[in-house]
């Protein structure tokens, strides 16, 4: 038993050394060739927000009020700038996606636009296809025409707040300039200010109904976002 133990020792002893002469596996050429580089995007989405959004709701006061819509799945489009990292990259983004919009009383179109930024890490860098996970943070305003009112004159509603977002995906290299980008994320969408007719309200300073209890947090609006955008190297 002592001389196998020994003999195993020895094996071992005599290999440490060839793998530590054996040559480091190469990088993948997206890593060598691709880090700190300055790329634009540009992506096609499919948006779809919730929550607090369900057509029903009316905030306002005994001068004027905003019936808060109820919004279809739209599509919308992403354009950004970015710059890539061995183990992720980063990039800033504007995004606007379209709606059909209903509410107590009436329908409308609507857009929700989103201003963020945003790092996405690989979850593994060695092979062809590099799968990701993102987090990001915005500024994001949604525009419904002809959905306040005020003495009975009719008048377009706007709701300004904050985002927040966790996403996973895909990056395809498709060649020395390009790459695919896949993916579907949670967004979080906090509508604080609503702006009408008149000066803008913070939402807590409304009321439910116009007479009702006052409203007591934001609007809070989570949503999925399923988005393919196509990226090019500057």
């Amino acid at each position: 038993m002592k001389r196998r133990i020994s003999l195993l020792v020895a094996i071992l002893a005599a290999a440490i050394p060839a793998l530590g002469d054996a040559p480091a596996l190469p990088s993948l050429p997206w890593n060598r060739s691709c880090a700190d580089r300055p790329f634009i995007t540009v992506s096609l989405a499919r948006n779809t927000l919730e929550g607090d959004l369900d057509g029903k709701l009316a905030l306002g006061t005994t001068e004027k009020v905003f019936y808060i819509p109820k919004l279809d799945p739209g599509f919308g489009l992403s354009v950004g700038y970015g710059q890539t990292r061995v183990d992720g990259l980063w990039m800033v983004t504007f995004t606007r996606s379209h709606h059909s919009a209903s509410f107590r009383g009436g329908s409308s179109s609507a857009s929700c636009n989103a201003f963020e930024f945003g790092g996405k890490g690989y979850l593994w860098t060695r092979g062809p296809i590099l799968p990701y996970l993102q987090v990001g943070f915005g500024m994001t305003w949604l525009h419904v025409p002809d959905s306040a009112e005020r003495d009975g004159s009719i008048h377009n509603a706007n709701y300004l707040g904050l985002t927040v977002n966790g996403s996973g995906g895909l990056l395809i290299p498709l060649g020395a300039k390009t790459f695919l980008t896949c993916g579907a994320s949670y967004h979080y969408f906090a509508y604080m200010y609503a702006k009408g007719p008149g000066r803008a309200r913070d939402v807590t300073n409304l009321y439910v109904d116009r007479t009702g209890p006052k409203r007591d947090v934001f609007l809070k609006v989570p949503g999925l976002r399923f988005e393919v955008g196509i990226n090019y190297f500057l």
